[in-house]
């Protein structure tokens, strides 16, 4: 189980106030008017745990501890700020991950890193991210927001492409899924070829399968089909195999006629000739069934490993079909496709800035999925339809169940449904 966030302590809370807040392993939501404090809150959390340490000497406070939990082991991190040079904003920040500590001094001047001796600046830096990365999965949920170390341009076929935090956060997301969907067809791959090595080591004698008992019950319709969709499922099936199949289906069930009718004379007069007549082909129709049935059981079982590998792409698509009631959309080798009503398809960045909103908080739900991420998200309402505020949440933990979710918000539909989940800023502000 991956560790989630059980507490923080902030102690110079915009210079004079202490924060302590527990919080809940699942969902906890953040509430309070505006100007109490919740972006402050969220910003040092944000920040402290992306170590981004620019930001953390501009965030207001003096001394931070949070507390980190998998419901059997704990870890701390606290962050010590002292401000060393006004002029320069020249601030001293220790960053300690448990027993370990990091030292980082940041100045306005040098916009620059720098650890105990010149020869490593940057290093320790990386390391620290390393480290609480490892412990922690974080997501960021608020995207119309932008860290300071987000600020990067895009380059495109020898272009440079300024975008927005958004778009930013959109093409990442976006190269994240084409590699998500890539695994899940290499799995998808691995099911059909253990499904086709099956199918052919299923002609081979197998004494432990002989049966002396034949079923004698052929159903022509449904035979059809059940040999249709394991065709299919092996991805043979064409107009060539269409036709064998009838053949094959055809003519056992011309044979089954015959040796019903020469069961009902073999009763009338006794005559067991014709019986024994038929009884090679008979074995054999039966034989052949019953491979094809194993066939079909096999193809039956590897569409239901495939569905289950995709599972979760599909409920992702739903969800958001659910949220973006008039587009349609496709997840392939090439990632999200958009599809409008008129059936032609969407560049996905001129979506509004709320559609994309939505596309990265599922699809980071999604690509997070078993992973215990934690989700922090300042005010999300700011970009989301009042209708979709009161789906966020519910949809975020069907992708994601094992997440844990902080969100501050002041939206009553978002906080509506989930009012044991609550924490109020006045609650936790102390003198």
């Amino acid at each position: 189980m991956g560790f989630y966030i059980s507490g923080i302590e902030i102690n110079g809370f915009w210079n004079r106030y202490t924060i302590k807040c527990k919080f809940n392993e699942d969902l906890n939501i953040i509430i309070g008017k505006n100007g109490s404090g919740k972006t402050t809150l969220m910003s040092i959390l944000i920040n402290i745990l992306n170590v981004d340490l620019r930001s953390i000497a501009k965030n207001d406070f003096k001394k931070v501890i949070i507390r980190l939990s998998n419901g059997t082991l704990s870890r701390t991190i606290k962050v010590n700020k002292e401000l060393l040079d006004n002029e320069n904003n020249t601030y001293k920040v220790d960053y300690q991950l448990s027993n370990k500590k990091y030292t980082f001094y940041i100045s306005d001047n040098y916009r620059n890193f720098i650890g105990r001796s010149m020869m490593n600046r940057g290093s320790n830096h990386q390391l620290l991210k390393q480290k609480v990365s490892e412990i922690i999965k974080l997501s960021s949920l608020s995207v119309y927001r932008l860290r300071n170390e987000d600020e990067k341009n895009l380059e495109s076929e020898g272009e440079i492409k300024v975008v927005s935090s958004v778009d930013q956060r959109l093409y990442e997301i976006m190269q994240r899924l084409v590699s998500f969907q890539l695994e899940l067809s290499n799995n998808a791959t691995v099911v059909s070829d253990e499904l086709k090595k099956n199918v052919l080591l299923s002609v081979l004698y197998d004494s432990s399968k002989i049966d002396s008992k034949y079923s004698i019950e052929f159903d022509k319709q449904s035979e059809t089909e059940m040999l249709r969709k394991a065709f299919k499922q092996l991805n043979i099936l064409d107009k060539a195999t269409e036709k064998k199949i009838k053949i094959h289906v055809d003519s056992i069930n011309d044979l089954m006629s015959k040796y019903n009718k020469t069961r009902e004379n073999i009763e009338l007069d006794n005559n067991e000739s014709e019986h024994e007549v038929m009884l090679p082909q008979l074995l054999a129709s039966f034989e052949s069934i019953k491979k094809s049935r194993n066939v079909f059981k096999m193809s039956y079982k590897a569409e239901e490993e495939k569905k289950e590998i995709f599972s979760p792409v599909n409920d992702f698509i739903k969800l958001i079909e659910d949220f973006i009631e008039n587009k349609k959309f496709k997840v392939d080798k090439n990632g999200l496709n958009v599809i409008n009503k008129d059936n032609d398809e969407v560049d996905i960045y001129k979506l509004s800035s709320g559609e994309k909103q939505i596309i990265i908080l599922l699809a980071e739900a999604l690509l997070n999925k078993g992973k215990n991420n934690i989700y922090l998200a300042d005010e999300p309402e700011l970009s989301l339809h009042i209708d979709w505020q009161r789906k966020i949440i519910p949809s975020i933990k069907k992708l994601n169940p094992d997440s844990q979710i902080i969100v501050a918000t002041h939206s009553p539909e978002i906080a509506a449904s989930n009012r044991n989940k609550m924490i109020s800023m006045k609650e936790i502000f102390h003198d």
